[in-house]
C-alpha cells in the first residue's frame, strides 16, 4: 500500500509530451460526459485473487467495464441517452528511474497527439463514435448505441485477453513504484470536466486503492487525516470537523493553513464553478484561489450536473493470510503509525519504492459480510469479521463519503478476501443452472443484462454461479466456457450454440 507523506509545492509543473484538450469552443448538446480515472500506481499490482491471478489493476479495469456495460445496451436495452467517454490514468513517471515529468492524471483514450494537438482515430469509422476535438472525448452515436460501447469495452480489454494494446495490458501497474499523485489527479480531472463540458451532465468515475503521497499542486497537503463520522453514507460537506482535522501530530489544527488533502480536494470540488479552471493541466491560480477561501461554507456544493462513481479497492486481512497481510492473529499496533494516530502499521517489507509498511484499519466501520455492493445499492458497504481491512480507516471513510457526495453519486468497495472464493463449482463444467445439460439456459444466465460484466459476489447469487473461471467477474470468458462445453450432459441435444457476445 502507500503512505501519506506528501509535499505541498504550490508551483505549476510543465507537462512535456502529454496532450490535453483545451477550453471547449463548441460541444455536442444534451450529452452525458463520463471521464474514467484509473489508478495505475504500484500498489494496484497487488494480487487480489490468487486463484485467477487477478490484481487490483485488473479489478479496476473490470469495474470500469461494469459501469460501461450498465450504461450501454446490455443493461438498458436500445434506447439510450447520448454519451461521451474519455479514459485517464495517473502514475507519476518521475519516480524510480522512470522517464517524463507527469504530475497527476493523463488522458490515454482517445489518444491525443504527443505535441498536444487534439485529433484522434480512436473514435473513427467502425465504432459509430466521433472525436470531439474541443473536449477530447469520443461522442457515441445515438442511432446504433451498441457499437461504440462494445468498442470501448474491447479497448479496455477483458481479463485473460492477450491483446498487448488494450488498456488493461498496455497500462498495467508496475511494482516498486510508490508515487501516487491522487489529490492532484482528482482535482485535475474534475477541472477537466468543468472546463470542457460545464453545461452538460458529467460523471467522474474513479478506480483506486487510495494512498495519496505525491501530489505537489494546491490540492496537496502533508496531512491526510479527516474526521468523517463512521459509516458515513452522506457527505456533510459543511461539517467543520472533517475540514479541520488535517493536523500532523503535535500541530494545532488550522482550517486555512493546515487542512487535509481530502479537505483541499473537496474545497476545490465545490468551488469549480466559482473559481473555474482556465487551463489544463492543473490551473494553479484557480486552485490556489479556491483553497484561500478556507473551509467549505453552507450552500457550497459540487457544480450542478456533476456526480461521482467511486470504486475503492483494498484487501481484507484474515488470520494466517500471507503478506501484505500480517501472519499473526494479533492486530495490535506494532510500529509507529503513518501520521494516523492509533492505527499502527505491520512489520512487512515495502510494497512500493516510496511507500511505508501498510496500515491496518481499525474496526471503525461496519463489519458483517465481504461483498462488493451492487451498482444499484447506495448504502454502506460492509466487511467480514474477523477480517480486518488493510486500508487506512480515514481514507475509507473519505471515499465512501465521496461516493455519496450527492444523490446521483455511488460508492462500491471491491475487496480481496481470502475467505471469499469466487464462482461456484458445478458438477458439469459450464452448467450454470445445474440442470445436467449445458444449453441456452446457461448461456442466457451468463449474459443476462444485470449479471454480465458484474462483480460475482453476494447478493448477486446468479453472478456467483455464472463466474465459471473464478476471477470474480462475469465476462465473455465465462460465456466462452459455456460454448466450449455446449451440449454436454444433454439427453436430447442442446441445439445450435449461440455466437459469443461481441465483448
Amino acid at each position: 500500500m502507500k503512505t501519506i507523506a506528501k509535499r505541498l509545492i504550490l508551483t505549476a509543473v510543465a507537462l512535456t509530451g502529454i496532450g490535453y484538450a483545451g477550453r471547449a469552443q463548441a460541444q455536442t448538446q444534451n450529452v452525458q460526459y463520463i471521464l474514467i480515472l484509473l489508478d495505475q500506481t504500484g500498489s494496484m499490482a497487488t494480487i487480489s485473487n490468487s486463484v485467477a491471478g487477478t490484481t487490483f489493476w485488473d479489478d479496476a479495469v473490470s469495474g470500469a467495464q461494469a459501469w460501461v456495460t450498465q450504461d450501454g445496451p446490455n443493461f438498458n436495452g436500445t434506447t439510450l441517452p447520448q454519451r461521451a467517454y474519455a479514459v485517464w490514468n495517473f502514475f507519476d513517471t518521475k519516480c524510480c528511474g522512470q522517464t517524463g515529468n507527469q504530475n497527476g492524471a493523463v488522458q490515454i483514450w482517445p489518444a491525443l497527439n504527443s505535441d498536444g494537438s487534439t485529433s484522434s482515430t480512436d473514435c473513427g469509422p467502425g465504432t459509430n463514435s466521433t472525436f470531439e476535438k474541443s473536449t477530447g472525448f469520443c461522442i457515441f452515436g445515438a442511432n446504433d448505441p451498441a457499437t461504440p460501447y462494445f468498442a470501448l469495452l474491447s479497448r479496455l480489454g477483458d481479463f485473460g485477453n492477450s491483446d498487448p494494446t488494450s488498456i488493461r495490458n498496455a497500462n498495467r501497474a508496475i511494482t516498486n513504484v510508490g508515487n501516487t499523485p491522487l489529490a492532484d489527479s482528482l482535482c485535475q480531472t474534475m477541472e477537466k470536466l468543468q472546463l470542457s463540458v460545464a453545461a452538460q451532465n458529467r460523471i467522474l468515475l474513479l478506480e483506486t486503492d487510495a494512498g495519496e503521497n505525491d501530489s505537489v499542486n494546491p490540492c496537496a497537503s502533508p496531512n491526510g487525516f479527516v474526521n468523517i463520522p463512521s459509516g458515513a453514507t452522506a457527505f456533510n460537506k459543511n461539517d467543520v470537523d472533517w475540514d479541520l482535522s488535517g493536523a500532523a501530530p503535535g500541530v494545532t489544527p488550522d482550517p486555512v493553513n493546515n487542512p487535509s488533502w481530502e479537505a483541499k480536494v473537496m474545497r476545490r470540488a465545490v468551488r469549480l464553478a466559482g473559481n473555474p479552471p482556465t487551463t489544463i493541466p492543473p490551473d494553479i491560480a484557480s486552485e490556489t484561489a479556491a483553497e484561500a477561501l478556507g473551509p467549505i461554507k453552507p450552500g457550497q456544493d459540487l457544480p450542478p450536473l456533476m456526480s461521482m462513481r467511486v470504486d475503492l479497492h483494498f484487501m481484507i486481512c484474515n488470520p494466517g493470510d500471507p503478506a501484505p497481510c500480517p501472519v499473526t492473529t494479533a492486530w495490535s499496533p506494532i510500529l509507529k503509525g503513518i501520521n494516523l494516530p492509533g492505527l499502527g502499521v505491520i512489520p512487512l517489507a515495502l510494497t512500493e519504492a516510496k511507500a511505508a509498511t501498510p496500515a491496518l484499519a481499525t474496526p471503525k466501520f461496519a463489519v458483517t459480510q465481504a461483498m462488493t455492493a451492487p451498482l444499484t445499492t447506495t448504502g454502506q458497504t460492509t466487511i467480514t469479521a474477523p477480517g480486518v481491512p488493510l486500508i487506512d480507516t480515514n481514507e475509507f471513510e473519505f471515499f465512501q463519503a465521496l461516493g455519496h457526495v450527492n444523490s446521483k453519486s455511488t460508492f462500491r468497495a471491491i475487496t480481496s478476501d481470502s475467505s471469499v472464493h469466487f464462482g461456484t463449482s458445478h458438477k458439469l463444467v459450464g452448467d450454470v443452472d445445474d440442470s445436467g445439460c449445458v444449453d441456452h439456459a446457461d448461456f442466457a444466465e451468463v449474459t443476462q443484462k444485470d449479471i454480465y460484466h458484474q462483480r460475482a459476489v453476494l447478493p448477486l447469487e446468479l453472478a456467483t454461479r455464472a463466474d465459471l473461471n473464478h476471477d470474480g467477474w462475469v465476462t465473455k470468458a465465462d460465456a466462452a466456457i459455456v460454448i466450449a462445453n455446449w451440449g454436454h450432459g444433454c439427453i436430447n441435444g442442446a441445439g445450435t450454440p449461440p455466437a459469443l457476445p461481441k465483448f
